[in-house]
């Protein structure tokens, strides 16, 4: 968020304080106030961005105003950037990154951007997070080519854009094309906020 909006909205709550006492308002519902004010236009446009929202432009602008965080560089880079300069991103986010979670999930999208299936699975067989491990597990067996493993993988999830999204993958691995687009479809419709944004430009480059 650029800084003169941040101290606009701060000024203004300082003056919505300053009149809230002068009517003599009870302190708790002035912090209550306060806190809902200042909530609804700092932290919600945020939570909106990175998890509700279907509108793409928007996200792509949030993204390229805070490219300075390496997240939100790299999702930037998924739809305007180069494999290399990708990949540079990444590897700066492993080197940084402390969470065995997030480290074996950032690994394995490296594996797979450098078509290293096999590292790509055995990274993504100790991401701990039960959906996300079978998600990543999945569409490295699809780059191995082993699609029944994938579909058993797929079986166990529950968000309809992760099972969407892989039958996109295993489609246009088979060349099926309409079923490719058909699914790609789907799992950008049933995704949210910088989920919908990263699909809609990973299946893009496929089209």
């Amino acid at each position: 968020m650029h800084l003169l909006k941040l101290i606009s909205i701060y000024v203004s709550a300082i003056i919505i304080c300053s009149l809230l006492f002068a009517i003599s308002l009870s302190p708790i519902f002035i912090f209550l106030i306060l806190f809902t004010f200042v909530f609804s236009f700092t932290v919600l446009p945020y939570f909106n961005i990175i998890h509700w929202t279907k509108d793409i432009k928007k996200v792509d602008h949030f993204l390229q105003n805070n490219r300075r965080k390496l997240l939100f560089d790299y999702s930037y880079a998924v739809a305007h950037e180069s494999k290399d300069f990708q990949r540079a991103l990444l590897e700066k986010i492993i080197a940084l990154t402390k969470h065995p979670n997030d480290l074996h999930n950032y690994r394995a999208l490296l594996a797979i951007l450098d078509n290293d299936y096999d590292r790509a699975l055995s990274e993504a067989m100790q991401i701990k997070d039960y959906d996300l491990r079978h998600y990543t597990m999945a569409q490295a067996e699809i780059l191995r080519g082993h699609f029944d493993e994938a579909l058993r993988l797929r079986d166990t999830l529950k968000k309809p854009w992760m099972t969407h999204a892989l039958d996109a993958k295993i489609a246009y691995e088979s060349c099926l094309f309409d079923d490719y687009k058909m699914n790609s479809t789907l799992a950008i419709n049933r995704s949210r906020g910088l989920q919908r944004y990263m699909l809609s430009h990973s299946f893009r480059q496929y089209i």
